[in-house]
């Protein structure tokens, strides 16, 4: 079990914003967000043989508590009388998951065959509870002066926000490998699952192994895959402040169901499905030197991803300078005080090709000390095959899933990062170097133009001390050179600040210490 505690910045509020109290903030005001994290997790678990069947029985509980609060903030609409601190709520994700696995081996079945079987249960549990009122509510009661309502940087979930899912799933699987002779092993597998929000699925894998020498080895493998979109992509239900071309927006992201959804034509979510190859070869040069290849190939159908944002009003075809409501949600969005929404949908197929190379080496130096040196190397190339929108969205596929969507997909995956690592051991003394190559990554700003992100490179380095058999110290630093992201105009990030996190993150240089206990 742990907790974390968190602190973020939102938007400088100026003391002429509209949305600043100066009786409160005569100079403005930075509203920071808190987080308050619960981690919880248990695990019991029996382990035995019943004849020729190893039997693996187990129970796993897991929990994730996420509250969010706003300090240094306040609501507008409540003046000078607001608070400036509030309860914005959260949410909570809850696990519990059985499994029995029964695994045999028959020694006289060719060169040996391995069985295994079994069957898992799991229960999750998602909710979404509201903050205080002051947090979300807009106490103006004027209809002819237009203020903002819910504490600043962020405002609280909404009763209307809150709510509670669970479902079922059930998974059975058969596992075999066949040694066909000492060389060559062939393996499959089949696995159904059943979910009660989406049925059933039957996916299977085949792959095999041949040794071609004493220090090669080729291997291959081809499966199919299945995804149900998650509770919190399904349920969540949140609104939120943006900043557009440093212009504040009030952002509604509906749950599936939402009515705003729903006049959209968006379809329930439903699951992803894949396909995917790989084939590699691991060879050991020598003694100290062992290079591993593997190429890869991954169809996704129906990502769920999310989408661009629908604005209420749009532009007056029969006059530029003017702006009309949006015919189809442009009432509902004003009527909920928002400018835009955007929701999870099964909006994308993509296909991946790729490449990773890892490349390690051993070496003695002196009389007792190690080191241990990694070359690793992912080259990936993305691709968006297919964008496809409902009906009612026939001619708005930009606003569906447009070019800023679709980088921040293709931003997921890079096309090449680069890891070389020295683990250096010397009696009770460690040391560890990690050098990180991040390729070039494109986002589009707000302003539709593209944000070209150049490489970069990271220095990691930890020093650790064992003080006996079990318990460790270590001091390091991650990110030691302190490199940022390409600088860009706040305006056209999606942070709101000079750097959105890409590659290494925006977080600049970290220390750390640690003490580790094994038992």
């Amino acid at each position: 079990m742990n907790k974390r505690k968190g602190d973020a910045f939102a938007w400088t509020r100026f003391v002429n914003d509209d949305r600043n109290v100066p009786a409160i903030y005569p100079n403005g005001f930075d509203p920071i967000i808190t987080s308050d994290i619960w981690d919880a997790s248990a695990v019991v678990g029996l382990r035995t043989r019943l004849g020729e069947w190893d039997v693996d029985i187990s129970n796993n509980f897991g929990s994730n508590r996420f509250e969010y609060g706003v300090r240094n903030s306040l609501n507008t609409s409540l003046g000078a009388s607001s608070p400036t601190s509030f309860d914005a709520g959260g949410f909570q994700l809850q696990q519990q998951v059985q499994s029995l696995g029964l695994t045999r081996n028959y020694k006289t079945v060719l060169q040996g065959l391995n069985v295994a079987a079994g069957a898992e249960w799991r229960h999750e549990w998602y909710s979404l509870f509201a903050g205080e009122q002051s947090s979300w509510a807009n106490y103006n009661t004027d209809p002819d002066v237009e203020v903002t309502g819910g504490s600043q940087g962020f405002p609280g979930y909404q009763p209307g926000d809150a709510i509670k899912a669970e479902r079922d799933n059930l998974g059975v699987y058969l596992d075999a490998e066949l040694s066909i002779t000492p060389q060559w092993l062939l393996a499959a597998a089949l696995r159904y699952e059943h979910y009660t929000d989406f049925g059933g699925t039957l996916n299977y894998k085949a792959s095999t192994r041949y040794n071609l020498t004493e220090f090669l080895t080729l291997r291959g493998t081809y499966s199919t895959g299945f995804r149900a979109p998650s509770l919190a992509q399904i349920n969540f239900n949140s609104t939120f402040t943006n900043f557009v071309n440093g212009q504040p927006v009030e952002v509604l992201l509906a749950r599936n169901n939402n009515p705003v959804t729903q006049k959209l034509g968006i379809p329930s979510l439903r699951q992803e499905t894949s396909n995917s190859a790989n084939i590699g070869l691991t060879s050991r040069i020598g003694s100290s030197l062992t290079l591993t290849l593997d190429g890869y190939y991954i169809q996704v159908k129906d990502r769920v991803v999310l989408t661009s944002q629908f604005a209420a009003r749009i532009p007056d075809p029969n006059d530029e300078d003017n702006t009309i409501l949006d015919p189809v949600i442009g009432a509902d969005l004003e009527a909920l005080n928002v400018g835009q929404a955007q929701f999870f949908a099964n909006a994308a197929d993509t296909r991946s090709l790729g490449l990773d190379v890892v490349l390690s080496h051993t070496a003695t130096l002196g009389t007792s000390g190690r080191l241990n040196s990694t070359l690793a190397a992912n080259f990936n190339r993305l691709r968006i095959d297919r964008v496809q929108t409902s009906g009612r969205l026939t001619g708005r596929e930009e606003e569906f899933f447009g070019a800023r969507e679709q980088a921040f997909v293709k931003a997921s995956a890079p096309p090449s990062k680069i890891n070389l690592t020295f683990d250096y051991k010397v009696s009770k003394w460690g040391a560890l170097l990690r050098f990180v190559r991040f390729d070039e990554v494109t986002l589009i700003g707000w302003n539709g133009k593209p944000m070209n992100f150049d490489p970069r490179i990271t220095t990691d380095l930890t020093l650790s001390y064992s003080l006996s058999d079990h318990i460790q110290l270590a001091i390091g630093s991650s990110n030691l050179g302190n490199v940022y992201p390409t600088l860009f105009d706040p305006q056209q990030t999606e942070s709101g600040g000079a750097w959105d996190p890409v590659q290494m993150g925006a977080n600049g240089r970290f220390y750390f210490a640690k003490l580790q206990a094994r038992f």
